[in-house]
């Protein structure tokens, strides 16, 4: 009865109600508005970390492709949970033979849900949990069913409706998280969350079912890399290097020196109730679930109390947000089985405009960000109402202009498809007039935007008065046709630009020093174009205020980056700055097995963005979150960088002129200059 139920929906794509009643309103299938890159969903924005422009040269420490392999090693060094039954075993949930284990109520709590999420990734999801209160070690285990039978739509009701029927062949695939100290067995080390994904045995399964997956395609967009797919919502870091240990085998060193390898500062996530889709069917109505849920969100609760109290270093994460949203949302005690999930609850930072968090910020945004930010900088994380405000230039940038955010596929379509919200209301609190209509709706991006991506200041013109080549783009332009940017300069009688290709990558050449005003237009993927100006201070070799030539900038050298992080970052950002946990030190590590200086190299390098390099944290930081390259000191973002803004336009110039030139390593400096004493690059 059900089976055939499932394949008459398919055979008439009767995709909003489904067989059964459900019992709360339909869900509509989604409408997904244009988006500059479709494939970049469940993704960083600095797609290739650690990778130089041109490919990455032969060397000792690879990076992306083998970042899962490194991963799970790190993580599982003895592979006592490279299959999906190990992990189970190695986690409690069964017994050698596969029978069920037991869990004993004095130490253990046990629970299984089965839901549909509509605003993640829309699959029909069978989670089990099991915690051990002694150890306080937490594991959680998702068999996600997504049916794709009908091209296209593979978000809807009809994955709840595989789920019902426990119809295995939409069973694609096993997200698998645990929260212990494991591989370390020492009774006081660090727990932290670590995440495995399983194949299926459904007909999207990558591999053998059971199998462990190093690759992932979570909704339907694309293979992506282990773990960067799960810990981008789960508030991770995903700029860790992988390095070759003595034996050959690939390992994780962390971006931070001395760190618990394989903690990549992601989180457990909480289960919004409010976002779930269940059934009137006994096992699957809100009314099953609700306790099961509550359970989860309990334990994961002690797993964000564990990190407030047991990592407290400046650049850990700030557990206190997501901690007093979800007691919050559970009358100040999910521990209470009285207590039933408030999805109207707002943090008191937002108690000025509840409207904007119930309706946008809290659903749309605060579920990722809230496991964001770092105890010496909380910003990102958008504790307050004003916080959130002074980020109004980023977010027009991101959400309104490029269409990269939210991160998620289905948060995105909920964001801007959702008949009970609207956009408008987020642009308006932030005074984004452009982006609404005269109906007062909020523009959804497609259009094209001109990005121009140029030192304000460069030296163009050489001591004999020959043209030094000033190297520009308009890569990181929005909805703009590859090979659909053109250049102009004026005055245009001492100066030209030469295109050297698409993505509008191109240089400035003059032999007279002055002020010149770029202009950039691009051709939309929409038929539409959009222009951009941008001036640029061209000085001579010789003028005293003159940066380094662009392409005479690598991070080692005379005229290094790593010369200015000297200068303007190690005082803080280094074992000896008095600052615990900073996501990077600009020091080289020790390492028998390799040279230090090449993993400081590749850290920075994780921190440029070569697609969009305005976007690049190395660039945005130094500057405290500066928007507008011309406006350095007046549109920082306050808060944003623990160190304020550091950089004078010429050191700045100096920066994105590096990025723009490939970012360069120049000669490393032999791994003897290392001091004996310095932190170990991998623990």
């Amino acid at each position: 009865m059900r089976t055939s139920c499932l394949l008459l929906m398919i055979l008439s794509v009767a995709l909003l109600a489904g067989c059964r009643a459900a019992d709360d309103a339909d869900i509509v299938e989604p409408q997904f508005p244009l988006t500059d890159d479709p494939d970049a969903f469940a993704a960083f924005l600095n797609t290739a970390p650690g990778v130089p422009r041109d490919g990455v040269p032969v060397g000792e420490i690879d990076n992306v492709a083998d970042f899962p392999e490194a991963y799970y090693n790190t993580i599982d060094p003895d592979d006592t949970r490279d299959t999906f039954f190990k992990w189970r075993l190695a986690n409690g949930f069964i017994n050698a033979d596969g029978s069920e284990a037991d869990c004993d109520p004095n130490n253990c709590i046990q629970t299984h849900v089965t839901f549909r999420d509509t605003k993640d990734l829309g699959y029909g999801r069978n989670m089990f949990m099991r915690r051990n209160t002694l150890s306080g070690d937490v594991a959680i285990y998702v068999e996600n069913f997504q049916v794709d039978a009908v091209p296209g739509i593979p978000y809807g009701p009809l994955n709840f409706e595989a789920l019902v029927n426990n119809d295995r062949q939409w069973n694609f695939g096993v997200n698998a998280i645990e929260f212990s100290a494991f591989p370390a067995t020492a009774a006081d080390a660090d727990k932290f969350t670590k995440f495995y994904n399983f194949a299926g045995d459904g007909i999207r399964a990558s591999g053998t079912s059971g199998s462990l997956q190093h690759f992932v395609d979570l909704d339907n967009r694309g293979m992506k890399a282990m773990p960067g797919a799960c810990i981008v919502c789960h508030g991770g870091r995903g700029r860790t290097l992988v390095v070759r240990d003595g034996d050959g085998d690939k390992t994780l060193a962390p971006t931070l020196v001395g760190a618990v390898p394989g903690d990549l500062q992601a989180q457990l996530q909480t289960i919004e109730f409010d976002t779930l889709q269940f059934a009137n069917e006994a096992g699957f109505t809100r009314e099953d679930n609700e306790e099961g849920i509550r359970l989860i969100n309990e334990a994961v609760l002690a797993s964000y109390d564990y990190r407030a109290n047991r990592f407290r270093g400046d650049g850990d994460w700030d557990a206190q947000l997501a901690i007093d949203t979800l007691e919050g949302r559970y009358a100040g005690n999910p521990s209470d089985s009285a207590n039933r999930y408030d999805a109207d609850f707002v943090p008191a930072g937002w108690s000025a405009n509840q409207n904007l968090y119930r309706s946008l910020m809290g659903p749309n945004c605060l579920v990722c960000h809230a496991l964001r930010g770092t105890v010496a900088t909380n910003s990102a994380a958008f504790p307050t109402l004003s916080g959130f405000n002074s980020y109004a230039a980023r977010i027009d940038h991101l959400i309104y202009e490029q269409g990269k955010m939210p991160l998620g596929l289905l948060n995105y379509s909920n964001f801007w498809d959702s008949s009970d919200k609207d956009p408008a209301t987020m642009a308006t609190a932030l005074g984004l007039s452009s982006r609404i209509d005269a109906n007062q709706t909020a523009i959804a991006p497609g259009s094209p935007v001109a990005v121009i991506s140029a030192p304000p200041v460069a030296t163009g013109v050489s001591v004999a008065g020959a043209a030094l080549d000033i190297a520009i783009t308009g890569s990181g332009s929005a909805f703009a046709r590859a090979d659909g940017h053109r250049w102009q300069v004026s005055p245009s009688d001492t100066a030209s630009i030469v295109s050297t290709g698409v993505q509008g990558d191109a240089i400035l050449r003059t032999q007279t020093a002055g002020t010149y005003t770029l202009t950039l237009t691009v051709e939309g993927v929409d038929g539409s174009s959009a222009t951009s100006s941008q001036s640029v201070r061209v000085l001579g070799a010789g003028d005293a205020e003159a940066p380094p030539p662009g392409d005479q900038i690598s991070y080692f050298g005379e005229n290094g980056i790593n010369q200015l992080t000297v200068e303007k970052c190690q005082s803080c950002h280094s074992p000896e700055g008095g600052l615990d946990a900073l996501p990077i030190h600009y020091t080289a590590c020790q390492s028998d097995d390799f040279n230090g200086h090449e993993f400081l190299y590749r850290s920075v390098l994780a921190r440029v963005n070569f697609d969009s390099p305005l976007d690049s944290l190395f660039l945005r930081k130094p500057v405290n979150g500066a928007t507008d390259p011309l406006d350095l000191s007046g549109s920082t973002i306050p808060g944003y960088h623990a160190g304020g803004a550091l950089l004078t336009e010429a050191q700045y110039s100096t920066v994105i002129s590096w990025i723009l030139n490939g970012a360069p390593a120049g000669v490393l400096p032999a791994a003897s200059t290392i001091a004996a004493d310095a932190l170990s690059c991998n623990p």
